[in-house]
């Protein structure tokens, strides 16, 4: 196992462990001291800050600045405290008791467990429509609850103000990563149900359902002060903080939606991060003495690939999934869009996913045998539509040069053509999960670092659609093995199930997977504090913008 790492040794830890955790002490900062605008380049525009809807990176980036959980991770992936100080773990692993800090909301109001029981029961509850609601489900009564079997969660309970026990169903090594997750977030009750109760806009400032845009009160280092659509997103520190205060005067999320702009931006000195760094202009700011001195990188556990709705034809046909891998020169897309940059994908889950050892290797380009695999699906009854929608998002050149360069290479290859369709990032996740485009690019970056937020939650039948899983690929094996590793507590046997499962949806050519990403970025010189993990980056109340 590598240092830091918490992988699915939760329980093992139970066993080991009374209470986990440490509390933290505020650092207060001088207003004298704080100074600048810190902007954070953002390539389209959060299509939610509700932690109970938000399933994307910006979103999530964005309201993290914002909202809370019980635990976070830090810059080397460890689990540490956040709301929850510490906590204690029943010796059957079964029973967590959360015990919260002394923590604000940033009007005023006392962070308690009964906001972190009523958030989680509103994600749960059907009416708030919310797609992560598997992020509570080893929770006991939990999915009786959304079922409305039950009036509330039986294993979420508010022993006192600051006393938070949660029982689950069964021991899981992978719950307090769960916890870490946006959706498990707290939100503020009382503002939430002010906005859910104006339905006859009794008050006109309460826009019903839109109190995360106008009001999103929260826990965090940061709170919104404004948000221009497709413009801006405007924050400042929240000075009832619980932990260190915000250095900066403002965070600013300007949004362009052009590589060229964003990289012109950056160049005049109007933004302080860049992500990612545009690949056509990769190998330009490598050589470019000022600017390669501004790069910083890190190794991801993210995927970038190519999806196949696995339930509209021509893609319920395995072999013509199988010839459509074969019939693309991924490698090629590797060196001459990607600039060398990202790895190879050779199978679904990043190998730099801790103590995990993959079965799988990628299909070879072979361009004969990917028109034999065609041949024969045809033959098997299996019909070609002359046209197939291949869509993708805006924002990012790069998936336009991938999009037409599949396109040419299948056209060639395959005799099939590719429409291909951009479309913009909310539309465009819409449409991802309502199965709408027959081929979709997509890239994932783990929510946690376990094969489960990859193989369970991106290709079980069960998550099919919104819940995470725009493939709609369904295979009995595979779900067997990826829900026998979930409960699994042995590391090596959880291992070797989830192994197992990745080699069987890569037989199936569920997707095609083109790279192992890292991220690769810029970062002024006056900027310190800025971190990342392999999952993106951290809270922002850490940077500081040096005086001139």
């Amino acid at each position: 196992m590598r240092k830091g790492f918490i992988w699915a040794l939760t329980v093992v830890f139970a066993l080991l462990l009374s209470s986990c955790g440490e509390p933290a002490t505020q650092k207060p900062v001088d207003d004298g001291q704080r100074y600048g605008t810190l902007k954070v380049v953002i390539a389209q525009d959060a299509p939610t800050l509700d932690p109970a809807r938000v399933t994307d990176n910006i979103g999530h980036e964005v309201s993290r600045q914002i909202f809370e959980g019980l635990v976070t991770y830090d810059k080397d992936l460890n689990i540490i405290p956040n709301l929850s100080q510490k906590w204690d773990i029943s010796t059957d692993g079964l029973v967590y008791t959360f015990h919260l800090r002394d923590a604000k909301f940033s009007n005023g109001d006392p962070c308690t467990a009964a906001d972190f029981k009523w958030s989680f029961e509103r994600v749960l509850t059907p009416a708030t429509q919310s797609e992560r609601t598997w992020i509570f489900d080893e929770i006991k009564g939990a999915k009786d609850f959304t079922a409305g079997t039950l009036k509330e969660v039986e294993g979420i309970k508010a022993v006192d103000e600051k006393t938070l026990e949660i029982t689950l169903r069964e021991p899981s090594p992978i719950f307090l990563h769960k916890m870490t997750y946006v959706t498990a977030f707290v939100v503020n009750k009382k503002v939430v149900e002010a906005y859910q109760n104006n339905a006859e806009n009794a008050d006109p400032n309460l826009k019903p359902g839109l109190w995360f845009e106008l009001e999103p009160v929260g826990t965090g280092s940061f709170k919104l002060t404004s948000w221009k659509r497709e413009q801006k997103i405007e924050l400042v520190p929240n000075d009832l903080y619980w932990g260190e205060i915000a250095h900066v005067e403002k965070l600013e999320f300007p949004i362009f939606k052009e590589d060229t702009v964003r990289m012109q931006e950056y160049k005049a000195g109007n933004i302080d991060v860049l992500f990612p760094i545009p690949d056509a202009d990769f190998d330009a700011v490598k050589n470019d003495p000022v600017l390669s001195k501004e790069i910083m990188q890190v190794k991801d556990l993210a995927i970038y690939y190519i999806g196949f709705v696995n339930k509209t034809p021509p893609f319920t046909n395995k072999k013509v999934r199988q010839a459509f891998n074969m019939a693309i020169n991924r490698q090629d897309i590797i060196e001459k869009i990607f600039h060398g940059r990202h790895q190879l994908a050779t199978g679904i889950i990043p190998p730099s996913m801790p103590e995990y050892n993959a079965l799988t290797d990628a299909y070879p380009y072979d361009p004969v045998q990917a028109k034999k695999l065609l041949e024969e699906a045809k033959t098997e009854g299996t019909v070609i539509p002359d046209k197939i929608v291949f869509a993708f998002n805006q924002g990012n050149v790069t998936h336009k040069n991938v999009a037409e360069s599949i396109q040419a290479q299948v056209r060639g290859n395959l005799g099939i053509d590719l429409q291909l369709e951009q479309v913009e990032w909310a539309v465009y996740l819409k449409g991802v999960d309502n199965g709408s485009y027959p081929l979709f690019r997509l890239g994932w970056v783990a929510d946690y670092p376990d094969p489960d937020n990859f193989l369970w939650v991106l290709l079980d039948s069960a998550n099919a659609g919104a819940n995470g899983g725009g493939a709609f690929y369904s295979n009995p094996d595979f779900d067997k093995l990826v829900r026998d590793a979930k409960k699994e507590l042995d590391l090596k046997k959880r291992t070797e199930l989830y192994a197992q499962a990745e080699k069987i949806a890569m037989d199936d050519a569920c997707w095609i997977p083109i790279a192992f990403q890292n991220s690769w970025l810029l970062v002024k010189p006056n900027i310190s504090g800025y971190a990342r993990n392999a999952m993106g980056p951290l809270v922002y109340n850490t940077v500081k913008i040096a005086k001139p």
